[in-house]
């Protein structure tokens, strides 16, 4: 028996329902109450500019879960375009329906300027709304800044990551000497704070690791050329420790 295969506008149609279902979930779980509005800028895997539009039901009796009711890819973030973001989400949510404008009471978002500009205009759209900013991406622009300042530590985890990638064999190298030690992590530009804790493990590891990259071909990938130049630093060591021992709580901060 032959199985069947999806054509790309059956999954399309599916799609599109799993889609509806969803959002009638969430109105469900809203119902009529007054809401909470966050928006977060992040980038895909592709590097693209992502806005993220997530609301929540607001309840004096418990906290209530975030609910992603709509992502836009944009060229760039700008007030007009945060805006835009989350009128488009609010329409999805509310369907249009009149009177709803009293219902959005907090507005969430990070210290950005454009994003306190958009709050500002958000105000005038809807008078009862509360603007409330976070201090999440300040954090997340110290560890982009810590990356930044230590090169040789950023080297280091960038060209592991390549190592292990796809490397079935290196992965079974890696295990079999170090059979209590985790893979190297792999930090993702999009989730803040991986970079850090990556930083964390290198300082716990750093001679275990260097033990691994003895028993690797430099010839064989530049890749691992690369992570045993850092290696071989003379900073190295004293650089993931003073990031361990200075930064390490900003990952679950954040």
């Amino acid at each position: 028996m032959r199985e069947h295969v999806y054509s790309f506008s059956e999954i399309n149609r599916y799609k599109y329902y799993l889609l509806c279902y969803v959002i009638e979930k969430i109105r469900d779980e809203i119902e009529d109450s007054p809401i909470w509005c966050s928006v977060d800028e992040t980038t895909d895997w592709l590097g693209r500019n992502m806005v993220n539009v997530i609301v929540g039901k607001l309840s004096g009796k418990s906290a209530s879960k975030g609910r992603l009711i709509h992502v836009a890819v944009v060229d760039k973030t700008n007030a007009s375009m945060i805006l835009q973001c989350v009128q488009e989400g609010l329409r999805i949510l509310w369907k249009g329906a009149p009177g709803t404008t009293g219902r959005l009471k907090l507005f969430v978002t990070d210290c950005a300027a454009y994003m306190l500009k958009a709050g500002d205009h958000l105000k005038a759209m809807y008078p009862m709304v509360v603007h409330l900013t976070c201090f999440s991406h300040g954090l997340h622009r110290v560890a982009e800044a810590v990356r930044e300042e230590y090169p040789t530590v950023n080297k280091l985890i960038s060209s592991t990551k390549k190592v292990f990638l796809k490397a079935p064999a290196r992965v079974d190298l890696f295990r079999t000497m170090l059979p209590n030690t985790p893979l190297p992590p792999e930090p993702i530009i999009t989730r803040w704070g991986t970079w850090l804790e990556a930083g964390q493990y290198y300082a716990e590891n750093v001679s275990a690791i260097r033990c691994v990259f003895d028993s690797l071909d430099t010839n064989e990938a530049q890749a691992i050329r690369k992570a045993k130049e850092a290696l071989a630093a003379s900073e190295l060591e004293t650089h993931l420790h003073y990031i361990s021992d200075n930064f390490g709580s900003l990952p679950s901060t954040i």
